[in-house]
């Protein structure tokens, strides 16, 4: 509806008196929001039937009308006819069993129920229960994978961790948001709240067929904020409890394998081609319960046992009686199940097994199991092939392995029972002092001139994976963030004081350039905690300065200049010289990112001189930097480019491509701006080559942006929307609000040029909503700016003048000179539509001294209309 707007338009301009073109015309703008000019449409069309045919218009045309006045919810875009550009198809179902057994009854039910439509219109849920063990979940898995041909737009699942030991059930809040961003949704546009979310997700989902797998749901309320208002969709629930609150569903509750079922699971997992006494295995099989988790431990034991036969492992599991009480049916014990499986390990695997059980991660390597067994890493990966063979931790994916739910449970409480406190301690420290070391490596190699803290390692990792370059420790970063920021947390809680400030600032820098915000926060949040009851001033004021970086990043302005200011207190209290520039920094490019270009200046310049002071280099440069923006956004482009060919000079002696590329971007942007659109574009392409090349996903969105920008000053407009679109794309990803604000109004613009107003008009109405939520004054100016032009272009002028006027004030106040020029000529030309030349000339002339004044070329239209006027500048 909002690309036909434009065309219905035209179509009238040929054909005023087709009552058809007018009524799509109005729902195509009441579907757009735009409910006003869905109205006014109406009227004039009904003037246009009064004058020339002397007729009302026509009943269809009153009714969409009248339901139009109501805000006929009726009226909105149906979802199957809605469009969808670039729909992710998410598959992240875990394997089925090659060998699936038994269960024929219960796959009968469930696919009868969905065959025979018995759920109606309604969301068809499908709720599986029973004990732990029992195989919900290889139920649930095996049936999506078998129906995953009749929902072919995705197959999610969500372990709502309801019953894991070690963590606590996941928040319905995040678990949509999860669940948003495996569709493809940006985190910019995952609303805070759950009743928000869930909402934006019932929206994703009305036009998919998917299948949303949720494993064990703790109860009916942590189930609901996920169920689609769509009866396209299916849902397989996963619980221990009977969800008897939840309605609309069919239930399946699983009890133990049959007898006939639970032996040939055994045979199967056993090993076919060995000699079998059906008595044996009827015997083992019952000791099990007749529970599948149970019967697969204990058959994978006689698999590796090729001395032992079903008679000594049936003799040996009636003697096994440890109780884990969590872990029973009636008078079903599968403990005994765990026990023999565990007792079955040599003495070197039982070690590694309770050690193991002791990780502060979601999933281990070979290095990072060595850490807690306390062995090289060639004998970590040993042990690791051995456990996978008993199956008592599974490969997620090559190289990285995790326990099941049960059986880390298990490996915990043996660890606890077993492994004396110091020995327990000493594995777990090991396991820290590995991330630390390697984290600390890592963040060296990626950003080698920022200033450090040494760490504090004990027990330095034996044979260490190799992280030599760049791309090495990026990867490394990427495969154990989840494990690094987990650890910091553990360490927070845990009274492992040194690791608990230590990992979030070796992990502060990889956080921010890939744009991990949320995890950035707790861990600094901890660190400051941990910090302040140690009485660490250093460490305290680290982690705000940290705090206050991502802040600005994600928009909160005001809340990352008060961090700052906390930090810049403790520096100074300190005598630590080189952190208060760091923090005068820092308060510069939140000032600049807001728009308050004098205190950005002002902050550069004393972050400048103490750097130099210090003698720190590369602190001098980013000064430099911050202190150019400033300047070029006060207009003063010869006194920026000036700093900015400083950093040059001094980067050769530092080598920092990120610099270098820092630098080109923004001496791009002062060429475009003053109307070298070829330069611009050839130093925004060798920045963006350098970015890519140190894989910066923040600054890529950045040059990308600005690549688009050049081609819509050559007026190559299809050309820039790519680019674009390429930028908006890293700005969803990284949540970068403020940026995601500049693009959205930048599209605006080109669609305006291209008059495609309706486009134009909605981008920019969301450029402005962010920038009003994140209080950036400077893309709201852009965006009233860019909305008054949409208006003017429609013929709406007293709407185009109240928007540029409101543009004008805040630009004014913003005291940013090429913006309020800009505003200037627009509200002259809006003003000439309304009140004539003699109303618009002042504010064009005085558009044009500012222009001229900042030299900037690119004015030549407004000067000639100006002297065509008998008018100049001055």
């Amino acid at each position: 509806h909002a690309e036909l707007v434009a065309e219905l338009y035209g179509l009238i301009a040929l054909h005023p008196l087709d009552e058809e073109f007018i009524k799509y015309l109005m729902l195509a703008l009441y579907r757009c929001g735009r409910q006003a000019d869905a109205l006014a449409a109406y009227r004039q069309a009904r003037v246009r039937l009064d004058m020339e045919l002397a007729m009302e218009p026509a009943p269809a045309l009153q009714d969409v009308h009248q339901r139009i006045l109501r805000g006929d919810a009726d009226l909105a875009a149906p979802p199957s006819r809605r469009k969808i550009v670039d729909q992710v198809t998410p598959n992240d179902l875990p394997r089925d069993i090659p060998n699936f057994t038994g269960r024929a009854a219960e796959m009968k039910r469930l696919l009868g129920s969905l065959d025979h439509g018995s759920l109606g219109n309604v969301t068809p849920i499908e709720v599986i229960d029973g004990m732990p063990g029992v195989g919900k979940t290889v139920l649930a898995v095996h049936l999506a994978h078998q129906l995953a041909p009749r929902y072919p737009d995705g197959q999610l699942f969500l372990r709502l961790r309801g019953h894991d030991p070690n963590q606590e059930p996941v928040d319905p809040r995040d678990g949509v948001g999860g669940l948003l961003r495996l569709l493809g949704v940006a985190r910019n546009r995952i609303p805070a709240s759950l009743e928000s979310r869930a909402a934006l997700w019932r929206t994703e989902l009305a036009d998919r067929r998917a299948i949303i797998v949720l494993d064990d749901a703790a109860d009916q309320d942590q189930i609901r904020p996920f169920l689609p208002g769509t009866s396209r969709c299916l849902v397989l629930v996963t619980s221990r409890r009977r969800l008897t609150d939840l309605e609309g569903v069919n239930s399946v509750s699983l009890d133990v394998f049959p007898a006939e079922d639970a032996a040939a699971l055994f045979r199967r997992a056993a090993g076919q081609d060995r000699a079998m006494e059906s008595d044996d295995v009827e015997t083992v099989v019952r000791l099990c319960g007749r529970l599948p988790l149970a019967i697969q431990l204990v058959a994978n034991q006689l698999r590796h046992r090729p001395a032992r036969n079903v008679a000594d492992i049936a003799t040996r599991l009636s003697r096994a009686r440890l109780q884990l009480a969590e872990i029973r049916a009636g008078d079903r014990d599968v403990a005994a199940a765990f026990e023999l499986s565990y007792r079955g390990l040599t003495d070197e695997l039982r070690q590694a097994f309770r050690r193991l059980g002791l990780h502060t991660g979601i999933d281990l390597t070979a290095h990072s199991a060595a850490a807690l067994i306390g062995c090289d890493p060639s004998t970590g990966e040993r042990i690791l092939e051995e456990l996978l063979d008993h199956h008592l931790v599974e490969e997620a994916v090559a190289g990285r392995v995790r326990f099941h739910d049960l059986l880390r449970r298990y490996a915990a409480e043996r660890a606890s029972a077993e492994e004396p406190e110091d020995e327990a301690r000493q594995a777990v420290h090991r396991l820290l002092d590995h991330y630390l070391y390697l984290a600390d490596k890592a963040d060296r190699v990626l950003y080698e001139h920022l200033r450090r803290t040494e760490v504090d390692i004990v027990h330095e990792p034996e044979s260490p994976p190799r992280l030599e370059t760049a791309q090495e420790a990026q990867e490394w970063m990427k495969a154990e963030r989840v494990n690094l920021v987990a650890s910091s947390q553990h360490a927070a809680e845990h009274r492992w004081q040194p690791h608990a400030w230590q990992l979030p600032q070796v992990l502060a820098g990889f956080l921010e350039r890939f744009g991990y915000w949320d995890d950035a926060v707790a861990t600094h949040e901890k660190a400051l905690v941990i910090c302040r009851a140690m009485d660490n001033r250093e460490g305290e004021a680290k982690a705000l300065l940290e705090l206050s970086l991502v802040r600005g990043h994600t928009g909160h302005f005001d809340v990352a200049l008060d961090y700052s200011h906390e930090a810049l207190t403790i520096y100074r209290s300190i005598g630590d010289h080189l952190g208060e520039a760091e923090t005068l920094d820092q308060q510069a490019r939140v000032c600049w990112y807001s728009g308050r270009f004098k205190a950005a200046l002002a902050h550069a310049e004393a972050a400048l001189e103490l750097f130099r002071e210090v003698g720190h280099l590369h602190g001098e440069c980013q000064a430099l930097i911050h202190k150019g923006v400033a300047l070029w956004q006060a207009g003063m482009y010869r006194e920026a480019v000036t700093d900015f060919e400083e950093v040059i000079a001094l980067n050769q002696d530092i080598g920092d491509r990120r610099l270098q590329a820092q630098v080109q971007n923004n001496i791009g942007e002062i060429a475009l701006r003053l109307g070298d659109g070829r330069r611009a574009m050839r130093m925004f392409h060798e920045a963006l080559v350098a970015i890519r090349d140190i894989g910066w996903a923040q600054s890529e969105g950045v040059v990308l942006n600005n690549i688009g920008n050049s081609h819509l000053y050559l007026k190559e407009h299809d050309e820039a929307l790519h680019f674009y679109r390429e930028a908006l794309k890293i700005y969803h990803t990284t949540g970068d609000r403020r940026n995601t604000a500049n693009v959205l109004n930048n599209i605006g613009s080109a669609y305006v040029r291209d008059q495609r107003y309706p486009e134009g008009l909605i981008h920019h109405q969301k450029a402005l909503g962010i920038a009003q939520v994140i209080a950036d004054p400077f893309e709201e100016v852009r965006a009233l700016r860019g909305i008054g032009e949409v208006h003017r272009g429609s013929g709406q002028y007293g709407a185009a003048l109240e928007h540029h006027e409101q543009a004008l004030t805040l630009a004014r106040d913003l005291a940013d000179p090429y913006e309020e020029a800009c505003c200037l000529e627009a509200l002259g030309n809006a003003t000439l539509q309304v009140q004539g030349h003699d109303a618009a000339k002042p504010l064009w002339s005085e558009a044009l001294a500012i222009f001229e004044r900042l030299n900037v070329p690119e004015r030549e239209a407004l000067r000639a209309q100006l002297l065509d006027l008998g008018l100049s500048a001055s």
